[in-house]
C-alpha cells in the first residue's frame, strides 16, 4: 500500500529520478527559448534587480532547460538580453519528460516561494552588509515602497462610499522612484477590498 504524501519523503522511500551526468554548458543566448506557457511573470524593475545582481556577483545561478525550452531561469534571461550577454551558464534537464519539464516550471517558482524569513537574522545581515558598503537594492531590497506604506493613512470606508469614490495620486521624481511609489501605493491600495487601483502614464522628471 502506498504512504500518503502528508509523510514526509523520507517516510515514503521515494527514488530520486536520475538525473544523469548533469553539466553547465555556456550556450548561446539566442538559442535559448522562453516558455511562452510560463506563469511566472518578471516585472521590468525586478529584471534591472536581476541584471544589476549579475554585474555585482556574477551570473551564479544557470538557467535550466528542456532542449532549447527554458525551464527555469526566465528572469536571468531577460537580465542577460538587456546586458546584451552573448552566452549564459545552462543544466539541461534531460532526464525529465516533457510533462514533468512543464510541471517543474511551476515547482520551482512556487515551492521557492513558500519559504519564509527569519527578520531577526534578515536585520542583523542587511545592517553588516550595510557597514561594508554593499548596498541593498543589489540584494533585492528597498526602503522605499515601506516608507510610503507607513506614511499612507485611510480612514476606514463603507464599501459603498469606495465604490463611489475616485483618487489621484500624482508622484514626481525620477522614474524609477515613480515605479516604486506607484508599485507600493497600487499594492498596498489594492488590498482593501471592493478598491480597484489603476496606474497612469509615467512622466520623465529628469
Amino acid at each position: 500500500m502506498a504512504k500518503s504524501r502528508n509523510t514526509s519523503p523520507a517516510e515514503r522511500n521515494l527514488e530520486i529520478p536520475a538525473s544523469g551526468d548533469m553539466q553547465i554548458v555556456m550556450r548561446p543566448l539566442n538559442d535559448l527559448v522562453p516558455n511562452p506557457r510560463n506563469s511566472r511573470t518578471h516585472s521590468d524593475r525586478q529584471v534591472n534587480q536581476i541584471a544589476e545582481s549579475i554585474l555585482a556577483f556574477g551570473f551564479n545561478n544557470p538557467v535550466l532547460t528542456h532542449g532549447d525550452m527554458i525551464v527555469a531561469g526566465g528572469g536571468r534571461f531577460l537580465a542577460a538580453q538587456r546586458l546584451r550577454l552573448k552566452e549564459v551558464p545552462t543544466v539541461d534537464l534531460a532526464h525529465l519528460s516533457a510533462d514533468q519539464a512543464r510541471a517543474y516550471v511551476i515547482a520551482d517558482n512556487k515551492i521557492a516561494s513558500n519559504s519564509e524569513w527569519d527578520e531577526d537574522i534578515l536585520a542583523e545581515e542587511l545592517d553588516l552588509l550595510a557597514s561594508e558598503g554593499i548596498d541593498k537594492a543589489l540584494l533585492g531590497f528597498d526602503d522605499e515602497p515601506e516608507k510610503i506604506k507607513e506614511q499612507i493613512q485611510i480612514r476606514p470606508l463603507d464599501i459603498s462610499e469606495l465604490a463611489q469614490a475616485r483618487f489621484w495620486i500624482n508622484v514626481d521624481g525620477p522614474l524609477p522612484k515613480q515605479m516604486d511609489a506607484l508599485e507600493a501605493i497600487k499594492k498596498y491600495l489594492g488590498s482593501i477590498p471592493g478598491v480597484l487601483v489603476n496606474v497612469g502614464v509615467l512622466k520623465n522628471e529628469d
